[in-house]
């Protein structure tokens, strides 16, 4: 078994200092560590006895429950009815292929992730998550569903309950004009005419990552958080881990 890197220690070291290193569970029997806020960090040991680091975060899509179609209605409105959900159905589709892009922009397409600064591997583990709703724009409806498929963490409040990790929220909601927006863990409607990644991009600011552009210097890369978004930079990716370790304070 490889011994833990730099980093490893430095993110131990950070987490004593800010809060409790705690173990969280086990994957097939290996215990993984956690410290969080905005994703569910962990490590778990590969097949190979090499150590992954690992950032989990739940993502709900709000798609569009289909009209109701009454027992007793005329075939004109039945017709007219099955029409209307088969557009829902589309949109409802659409909305669910569009985070396919996460794996690119977070992963690299690869099915054992990015790397940080060290070359080490780091895999952003996305949940997907599909819930129906009357109105997919609805702000109350969101904070309700970011709570209600939040992830436990290892952290308990001086009360003794578990601190969680919220989850992200797509909602139809206007950007204003905007190519995409994030409020917390809302993320807005993204324009159809902003560049592939935009999603991605909005996903990073709900995990606490600010826009690169914009600045007289560029310290973390033109990666993820650029104008024109890229595959997250390994700059990137430990700026999410840190960030994720300093609100444990």
């Amino acid at each position: 078994m490889k011994k833990p890197a730099v980093f490893h220690l430095y993110l131990s070291l950070l987490c004593l200092g800010w809060g409790t290193f705690i173990p969280v569970k086990s994957i097939a029997g290996v215990p993984v560590m956690s410290c969080v806020d905005n994703g569910l960090y962990y490590q778990e040991i590969m097949p190979d006895g090499s150590i992954r680091h690992v950032i989990e975060k739940n993502v709900v899509v709000l798609n569009q429950k289909f009209m109701p179609i009454p027992a007793h209605a005329d075939q004109k409105t039945l017709e007219k009815l099955t029409r209307e959900n088969k557009k829902i159905e589309q949109a409802n589709q659409s909305r669910l292929k569009s985070v396919k892009e996460f794996e690119k922009f977070f992963n690299g397409s690869s099915i054992n992730g990015t790397k940080n600064s060290l070359g080490e591997p780091v895999f952003f583990k996305f949940n997907i998550i599909e819930e129906k709703v009357e109105n997919t724009a609805c702000i109350q409806t969101s904070k309700a569903l970011s709570r209600k498929y939040a992830l436990p963490s290892a952290r308990t409040t001086p009360s003794g309950n578990k601190v969680m990790v919220y989850a992200a929220i797509m909602t139809t909601m206007s950007a204003n004009g905007e190519m995409g927006k994030a409020q917390g863990n809302i993320i807005y409607q993204v324009s159809a005419k902003a560049p592939e990644g935009t999603l991605s991009h909005e996903l990073g600011h709900a995990l606490y990552l600010m826009d690169s552009y914009g600045f007289s210097s560029n310290e973390f890369g033109d990666g993820l958080m650029g104008a024109q978004p890229k595959p997250i930079t390994p700059q990137e990716v430990e700026q999410i881990v840190l960030k994720c370790l300093k609100r444990d304070k």
